[in-house]
């Protein structure tokens, strides 16, 4: 009886990784809705198959509703990915994107950084094709993640995030106004492009900002587009509304009101402006008008279903709401259209894992294993996890769970698995695993 009711704590640990609400009134994220989640509990499952738990119903109670991390693995608790802001001075880096031929992008690219596997955006690109970005604004880009943190949160800072890394950096903070950025580079993102990254080192607020050029190249195999063909018979009008709204947004304290009415305007006089009704749902987001927002995202995706924009979000939604099957029908449209959207192949295992489809959830992370992706969703690790315990396989799930606690030292979950893991020890159904510092010691000689 004790094994079983040991090995079964596993079974509550991913239920941090499928509710993905934000704290009281924190912004865009904190849903307050959606339907309840499918328990896939069953009594009848082995000692440490029991996957199915109630989303908000943890050990503790710590995981209430509206207060519990998101599918990513990053919780509120977590801090800055990026240096600690020792200075006012801002520290900029700027450049320049273009395509193979040396023309602007079709439309916006965002820019991201990227430090020994944690991933943050930074800033977008102009319409010229240019960059400017300030690490130490800590206010950037509340905008590029609307979805998922808020008005008041940046990625991969202190509340949710996309597919980011926990844990702090400011010890890369070198003094004297410098930084430390081996092991970081910049690249830029558009549905279906890709940039090789530009490499970073040591920076100071004193050095040329200037880090050169990204050249964007088409990845094979993507149908989806990252700028939508209803663009192109926009009226004037209307394109000069959603252009005028884009720059809005991005300012540090936007008009939010004002924008929604300006993009109102624009898909009243073109009400098939697909790449309008996308931008009207992160800016009702950013208004914590989130009934509106799925409203828009889906007009979105009515007027063009090759735009790749809104689908990310959609699915995202659906996986805050609890839709669980909504979450899986979003994801698999986005990688039809582009099948190199890592993060749809995540959402997809979060989904179907909580429907108790453990094969389907199974390939999703081996899948995103198979991109290399696996670092920016920890919880992918926690997921095969639980799936393998599920299937008995302790030595394969204890795999899975080293591999969380390796990529997300600071997780919300990482309590929950050491005990286990432990647990699993004493019990003998997986093998002790050595520390280094017992490894290295020489092995005990016989008394002579």
């Amino acid at each position: 009886m004790r094994r079983a009711s040991v090995l079964a704590v596993s079974a509550t640990l991913i239920c941090a990784a499928t509710v993905w609400a934000q704290g009281e009134g924190s912004g865009a994220g904190n849903t307050g809705g959606g339907g309840r989640a499918t328990s896939t509990t069953n009594t009848n499952t082995p000692p440490g198959g029991g996957v199915g738990t109630q989303p908000g119903n943890t050990p503790g109670g710590d995981q209430q509703r509206g207060r519990s991390t998101d599918p990513f693995g990053q919780g509120r608790e977590q801090q800055p990915q990026f240096p600690e802001q020792q200075m006012q001075r801002p520290l900029l880096l700027s450049g320049k994107v273009t395509l193979g031929d040396n023309t602007p992008p079709p439309g916006p690219v965002k820019i991201y950084m990227d430090c020994d596997g944690r991933r943050e955006p930074v800033g977008y690109t102009s319409s010229k094709g240019t960059f400017s970005v300030d690490l130490n604004d800590r206010n950037r880009m509340s905008f590029a993640d609307a979805s998922v943190g808020g008005s008041t949160t940046t990625f991969g800072q202190s509340q949710d995030s996309f597919g980011g890394m926990p844990g702090s950096m400011s010890s890369r903070g070198a003094g004297l106004g410098r930084v430390n950025l081996f092991g970081c580079q910049l690249t830029a993102e558009l549905g279906g492009y890709q940039a090789e990254p530009i490499q970073l080192g040591t920076r100071s607020v004193f050095d040329k900002p200037d880090v050169g050029t990204m050249i964007l190249r088409r990845m094979d195999g993507v149908e989806g587009t990252a700028v939508s063909f209803t663009t192109l018979s926009a009226p004037k009008n209307a394109r000069k509304s959603y252009d005028k709204v884009f720059k809005e947004v991005q300012k540090k304290k936007p008009d939010l009101e004002k924008a929604e009415k300006e993009l109102g305007k624009a898909v009243a006089e073109h009400p098939s402006f697909a790449m309008a009704w996308s931008l009207m749902g992160r800016v009702r987001m950013l208004r914590d008008n989130k009934e509106g927002a799925r409203d828009a995202f889906e007009k979105a995706v009515a007027a063009d279903a090759k735009y790749l924009d809104p689908y990310p979000e959609l699915a995202r939604m659906a996986l805050v709401e609890e839709r669980w099957d909504d979450a899986v029908q979003f994801s698999n449209q986005l990688l039809r259209l582009n099948p190199h959207a890592v993060p749809a192949y995540y959402f997809s295992a979060v989904a179907n894992f909580q429907m108790d489809r453990l094969v389907a959830s199974k390939q999703a992370v081996m899948d995103l294993k198979e991109k290399g992706a696996d670092k920016h969703f920890p919880q992918s690790h926690q997921i095969l996890g639980m799936i393998e315990a599920k299937q008995g396989l302790y030595e394969e799930a204890a795999v899975a769970f080293r591999s969380y606690l390796e990529l997300d030292p600071n997780g919300a979950a990482v309590p929950h698995i050491q005990r286990q893991l432990h647990e699993w020890e004493v019990l003998g159904v997986i093998k002790k695993q050595q520390t280094a510092a017992a490894q290295a010691l020489p092995a005990a000689q016989p008394p002579k």
